[in-house]
């Protein structure tokens, strides 16, 4: 078959839909309702319930650990990308913790208050601390695990309303730091806190990462917006309830209120 590329128009942005299909190779009926999800770098997927249950399915699809929480309690992030120690926040708590790979937890540990007023976001960074918007003095913090000291303190009030703003998600990625706020955009973060760019990007409820792109649904596309270009590809979605995405390689999660799809991206 020939292959076609297509010019489109999304949400206002240019859009190339290059020659590549969903496969579906296996569907999964989930447990629960995902509220969040993460991937390991072995593919191996984690999805969270409105409880803070976590389930780890294999990148083939097979239910592996679960992780029951103590607490009958929302998680507000988790990161499993390192594949080690998955990391877990819960923003009503103030609580945060370290998973192993058996989803087995240390107990739950807090930030010093003279420190931290209140986190209203936390993720983990490559060097096993810790970044976090504080609600307070509304900045980014990095939080020293070892010394309990901060060693980064960055201001976000120029960049961000602190009475107008909606950050759904957080994550060090490529040594940069990510701020999703739905309505304001995919703000970029170096190293030490300052503002390296913001990618036009809204109204969508999931992000995820893969290579240099972010990932995300849109008006029936899987869109990847590339992190140092903004450049955009999309491939046809199947027409399904789809809240998550997440890929590993060549093989793509799509995950709904009930049933989770694994699909490997092939050319047409």
């Amino acid at each position: 078959m020939k292959k076609i590329v297509l010019f489109l128009i999304l949400s206002g942005t240019s859009l190339f839909s290059f020659a590549q299909e969903l496969k579906l190779s296996r569907e999964i009926k989930l447990p629960f309702s995902p509220a969040f999800s993460s991937i390991d770098q072995s593919g191996n997927v984690y999805l969270v319930s409105d409880r803070g249950l976590i389930v780890k399915y294999s990148d083939k699809g097979d239910s592996l650990l679960a992780f029951s929480p103590k607490k009958n309690s929302p998680i507000t992030l988790i990161d499993a990308s390192s594949g080690i120690r998955p990391f877990i926040f819960y923003k009503d708590f103030q609580e945060y913790a370290f998973l192993d790979q058996f989803l087995t937890s240390a107990s739950s540990n807090t930030f010093y208050p003279d420190l931290v007023g209140f986190a209203d976001y936390a993720a983990a960074s490559s060097d096993n601390n810790i970044w976090l918007v504080d609600a307070n003095d509304f900045s980014i913090k990095k939080y020293n695990l070892t010394t309990n000291t901060l060693d980064i303190i960055s201001p976000l009030n120029l960049i961000l309303d602190q009475d107008d703003y909606q950050i759904t998600q957080m994550r060090e990625y490529q040594n940069l730091l990510f701020i999703y706020d739905m309505e304001k955009g995919l703000y970029i973060f170096d190293t030490y806190g300052s503002l390296y760019k913001r990618l036009n990007l809204s109204k969508v409820p999931f992000i995820s990462f893969f290579d240099e792109s972010v990932l995300y649904p849109l008006d029936g596309y899987l869109v990847f917006m590339n992190i140092y270009s903004g450049s955009k590809v999309g491939i046809p979605l199947p027409a399904i309830e789809i809240a998550h995405v997440l890929q590993n390689a060549n093989v793509i999660y799509l995950i709904g209120a009930d049933r989770m799809g694994i699909y490997t991206l092939n050319a047409k």
